[in-house]
């Protein structure tokens, strides 16, 4: 009964963080549109992507935490240490990618006061 619970809330978390860091990246390329095209972006939507990458690494970390622990923890069925681990779950490596464009997006721009 406890694998359902903690399968749930590794995959759940995982797609909450892939929801997020895929918003960050559209974010992002609404900063590149507007940097180039001269404009200045408003100070909510720079929020708005600084959140979408904290929920999405906030998401991952708790995702990677609960699969690695209670999913390859060295008594469980399938043993990874942490570098296999994330060699095999490239999820992850998107995740983390996307969310620093969401952080870094705001950096392409100006800021309307």
């Amino acid at each position: 009964m406890h694998g359902e619970l903690y399968d749930s809330l590794y995959s759940g978390s995982l797609l909450v963080a892939m929801l997020a860091a895929g918003l960050g990246a559209l974010l992002f390329v609404y900063f590149v549109v507007v940097r180039f095209s001269g404009q200045n972006a408003s100070r909510p939507v720079i929020r708005l992507a600084n959140l979408a990458g904290s929920v999405a690494l906030i998401a991952m970390i708790l995702s990677i935490t609960v699969h690695l622990v209670f999913g390859h923890a060295p008594t469980a069925q399938e043993p990874m240490g942490v570098v296999e681990f994330l060699l095999n779950h490239r999820a992850y490596w998107l995740v983390f990618v996307l969310a620093a464009l969401a952080f870094s997006g705001p950096t392409l721009v100006d800021v309307r006061h």
